[in-house]
């Protein structure tokens, strides 16, 4: 089994390739709420915003903001835990 450490250092991996694709990562409660204030509108595609969320919110599950059409902000997706 692995250990948490190498999980968290997997997932940061994870992240990072995501936004490497052009993905929109942010974080979300368990209940896939936003923990910040403007939700998906705080997403990230930077390695320093990742590692920002990954400070802040340790054990979260993580959502990428996909875009629908006109505004490109109307939907988001939990991709991870």
């Amino acid at each position: 089994m692995k250990s948490s450490t190498a999980n968290k250092a997997n997932i940061r991996d994870i992240l990072f390739a995501y936004a490497a694709e052009g993905w929109h990562l942010f974080s979300v409660k368990k209940d896939k709420t936003p923990y910040t204030a403007h939700g998906f509108k705080d997403a990230t595609q930077t390695q320093l915003g990742i590692d920002e969320y990954l400070k802040k919110y340790p054990d979260v599950n993580w959502a990428a903001r996909l875009s629908t059409g006109g505004n490109g902000q109307k939907t988001r997706r939990a991709v991870w835990q």
